[in-house]
């Protein structure tokens, strides 16, 4: 008989679960974004270029990361530059 009584510990595993369920919806929507974009721009055929200098990205790097916009050289520019930008909390 369910007389309305919650454990806690059972509702806090509940609300765990539902964060990492929701949590992964949205990464795996950042992904798939990710990948359209790439795919618009093999479409325009820019894709293995890199957004900033317009060098080729390296094969290498386009195995490990086929999303990839920038090469390493930019991509650590990119990092800094927004490292410096984001406040340490």
């Amino acid at each position: 008989m369910d007389d309305g009584a919650r454990d806690p510990a059972d509702e806090s595993v509940a609300d765990l679960a539902s964060d990492i369920t929701l949590q992964r919806s949205v990464g795996e929507g950042l992904e798939l974004a990710e990948v359209q974009r790439a795919l618009d721009r093999m479409g325009r055929g820019e894709y293995g270029y890199c957004v900033d200098c317009g060098e080729e990205i390296p094969i290498e790097r386009l195995r490990v990361q086929p999303t990839a916009v920038r090469d390493v050289r930019c991509q650590t520019l990119f990092e800094q530059a927004n490292e410096k930008q984001t406040p340490n909390l």
